[in-house]
């Protein structure tokens, strides 16, 4: 009897050390900063070209517009404040968001953070060819693939080796929801 009681202590022991800790480097989504919004793409004509378009990416972010907050949206170069009902419920992670939908036809909700400067005033440079590029590091992702790391500058020497922070996103036309879980 005893030494049943050890080995349901040893397996015990180690279900909870597995199970008890998460390295979220290792996790394709981001549970570290809170994620939440909803809106109706249908209010912002850019943001409904965003979702309807594949390889088109815009980030959006909680910004001061005046004496109110807002939420930024930049795509294609084009900057777009709103001030209205967006911004209610509006959790934008560490640095803001990367929304798109992939060349296949997947909706993406990236981090606008670097992932490797690990900080929120390291915002990613989105390009118009599917990648954001870290303007500190000179770290590139691919927007399409994932957020996977696509280029590193030759010699550098990476603290972190992971892909763009990720939220769960659906598009139900015209309804987008964006969180940290599913």
């Amino acid at each position: 009897m005893v030494l049943i009681m050890k080995r349901l202590s040893i397996i015990l022991i180690t279900m909870l050390m597995l199970c008890g800790c998460s390295d979220y480097v290792s996790s394709k989504y981001s549970f570290r900063e809170r994620v939440f919004c909803q809106f109706n793409a249908l209010q912002y004509i850019a943001l409904n070209q965003v979702m309807d378009n594949y390889g088109e990416y815009a980030t959006l972010r909680i910004k001061n517009i005046g004496a109110t907050k807002g939420v930024e949206m930049n795509y294609r170069g084009n900057t777009y404040q709103y001030t209205d009902a967006l911004i209610k419920n509006f959790l934008d992670g560490l640095g803001g968001l990367i929304i798109g939908t992939t060349y296949s036809g997947e909706y993406r909700c990236y981090d606008l953070a670097c992932p490797i400067c690990d900080l929120n005033n390291r915002r990613l440079t989105l390009t118009n060819d599917g990648y954001a590029k870290c303007n500190k590091c000179g770290v590139s992702f691919d927007l399409n693939h994932e957020g996977v790391i696509y280029k590193v500058p030759e010699g550098a020497d990476l603290p972190v080796k992971r892909g763009l922070y990720q939220y769960y996103i659906t598009y139900d036309n015209p309804i987008i929801n964006i969180r940290n879980a599913p």
